[in-house]
């Protein structure tokens, strides 16, 4: 029997106001969805952090949360009316438990702007099921890092794994006053380097560890809520030696960086 795997993608979300602009990231993800239609998409957003573990979100029809404040009113009207599924969210809650990691089945939570804003871009319709994973607030690297190996068996069903967070996320050092700047600061440039050159030798262990060996890693990442989608998107990837393709990279306030990449393609296997 042949079947298709689907990618393991990481998008940098970057700002809300992403929905509402035309720019190359945005063409980047439009081009992506264009290519790849899967079954499904597990989604780990920067924005949904769970004090009780990994949990797994299920609506019927997903409600928009609209997570910010100061922005323009349009970003307050948007919706994305994404479907679950109820049978793959349980999957991923049995596939989690069963590895001994904490999760339990969410019904009252919609999707985040980290969520939504990289899928209007790839699937504009809201027509592919959503699958949204929390971020178990008390999990170290390592833990984020094996729940993407969990379910990444999902993939060889045709379901993309999603990570959606930032690879340079420092909001209290933004230049708020200039978003075109694409010209980073050193330190952020020197961060991403790093992470860079650790995703194509697929050094998944040095970047569980970003926080001790990465120049300005506690710069570039104060909280690192933001960099745990990205661990997440690395492991859905671990069991398979499958190439880095950064599909997008630019900046805009002069250090948020808005990085996206893959890891495998539309791929045929036994």
């Amino acid at each position: 029997m042949t079947a298709r795997r689907a990618p393991a993608l990481f998008v940098s979300h970057g700002a809300p106001t992403e929905l509402i602009r035309a720019g190359a990231w945005q063409t980047a993800l439009e081009y992506f969805g264009l290519e790849v239609r899967p079954r499904a998409v597990v989604v780990m957003s920067a924005h949904w952090r769970s004090r009780s573990g990994f949990d797994v979100g299920y609506q019927s029809k997903f409600s928009t949360i609209h997570d910010f404040s100061g922005f323009p009113e349009a970003l307050n009207q948007f919706a994305y009316p994404a479907a679950g599924d109820l049978n793959l969210a349980e999957q991923c809650v049995e596939l989690l438990r069963g590895a001994a990691m904490p999760s339990v089945l969410v019904s009252n939570r919609g999707l985040d702007h980290g969520a939504y804003v990289p899928l209007v871009k790839m699937w504009p319709k809201a027509d592919i099921p959503v699958i949204p994973v929390a971020i178990s607030a008390s999990a170290p690297p390592e833990d984020i890092f094996r729940a993407g190996e969990i379910l990444a068996p999902l993939r060889r069903e045709g379901v993309v794994i999603l990570g959606s967070g930032g690879m340079v996320h420092n909001l209290g050092d933004l230049a708020w006053n200039d978003e075109e700047n694409q010209q980073p600061d050193s330190w952020a440039e020197e961060f991403y380097i790093w992470v860079r050159n650790a995703l194509i030798r697929r050094d998944f262990n040095s970047l569980c560890g970003f926080l001790e060996q990465a120049p300005q890693g506690s710069r570039a990442h104060p909280t690192w809520e933001h960099f745990a989608p990205l661990l997440f998107a690395c492991g859905a990837s671990s069991a398979w030696d499958e190439s880095f393709d950064e599909i997008y990279s630019s900046w805009s306030f002069k250090n948020l960086s808005m990085s996206c990449f893959t890891y495998g393609t539309w791929l045929s296997h036994a």
